[in-house]
């Protein structure tokens, strides 16, 4: 259960207008996170929710967009602030309503992301940690986004989870050794013990 007139308030604060007691409606926005439409008297305003620990992964999510978004090409929306309660993190996005996608609007998508892709930057870093929920992420800057991505995203990931899958096999191994051992010793100390007349 949330404690909406905390975040109620928190977002009033955070956001500079006077928001509604609670959400309006519960939306789709990643599988991650829980996500809401919140009105408000300057409109509508797209809110994610986490647990209070999850506000840097917010606040990477928030860096992301803003970096998408000076490349002036594919529309993002606008972060308008991001913050905590007593018992939840958040992150308020503008409102966009979305309308059913037709031929013209992908080819200009299309048109939109080749534009996205040739914007030169200096290299290629995000001030806050990313994560993948379970494994922060590297973020070593880089002078090419494709290196980036895939040091950042895939490797770094990769070699985290393939160390923690190590580590449990290793654990495994020396719980099965030391019972081994152990089965090894009484054995032993059995047949050592000399043979009575």
């Amino acid at each position: 259960m949330h404690d909406w007139p905390a975040l109620a308030a928190s977002l009033s604060a955070t956001l500079a207008t006077t928001v509604a007691a609670e959400p309006s409606a519960r939306v789709h926005g990643g599988c991650i996170n829980e996500s809401y439409r919140w009105d408000s008297a300057a409109g509508p305003f797209f809110v994610k929710i986490a647990a209070p620990t999850g506000l840097d992964a917010l606040e990477a999510e928030a860096a992301g967009l803003d970096e998408l978004a000076r490349a002036e090409a594919v529309r993002v929306p606008r972060v308008r602030g991001a913050g905590t309660t007593a018992t939840t993190a958040y992150l308020a996005l503008e409102w966009i309503d979305m309308v059913r996608s037709t031929g013209q609007a992908e080819g200009l998508l299309g048109e939109q992301l080749a534009t996205q892709h040739r914007v030169l930057a200096p290299p290629v870093r995000l001030d806050a940690r990313q994560h993948d929920r379970q494994h922060p992420q590297s973020n070593d800057a880089s002078a090419d986004w494709v290196e980036f991505f895939r040091e950042a995203s895939l490797a770094s990931p990769a070699r985290a989870r393939a160390a923690q899958r190590f580590h449990r096999a290793l654990t495994r191994a020396r719980c099965i050794a030391s019972r081994l051992d152990g089965r090894l010793l009484q054995q032993l100390s059995a047949d050592a013990v000399p043979a009575t007349r």
